[in-house]
């Protein structure tokens, strides 16, 4: 089975960093799923000028809990596990970490993540 993939594009802008999305609701997922969806990052010129900036990704699901990526090297691109494929809304900032030691962060985007019968059945039933 192939995965989906969701490419994002970071914009600079003046006064702040977008993340580009389009008009469409972005779908994530499925509650429950297990690395079902790759997301990919598209940056700015600008953000890659500095070749020893990491990049983190920082997510809220919907039952609330926050988590965040390991600090990653361009290209970027995560594969999003289980702990953040709760139904509802998924939540997503991009922070990049300069070399200097300072920070640049993107706007948040919103995605969504459709609620599934199967996530909800155990084992035994399935």
């Amino acid at each position: 089975m192939s995965k989906r993939e969701l490419t994002l594009t970071v914009l600079e802008d003046e006064r702040t960093n977008s993340i580009y999305f389009g008009e469409n609701e972005l779908i994530a997922g499925y509650s429950g799923e297990n690395l079902a969806t790759q997301i990919n990052i598209a940056l700015p010129l600008d953000w890659q000028k500095d070749e020893s900036a990491r990049y983190q990704l920082y997510f809220l699901t919907g039952d609330n809990e926050a988590y965040n990526s390991t600090p990653l090297k361009p290209p970027i691109s995560y594969e999003l596990p289980n702990m953040l494929m709760a139904a509802g809304s998924l939540y997503l900032q991009i922070v990049m970490l300069c070399s200097d030691g300072s920070k640049k962060k993107s706007d948040m985007v919103r995605l969504t993540v459709k609620p599934s019968i199967t996530s909800n059945l155990t084992l035994a039933e399935t």
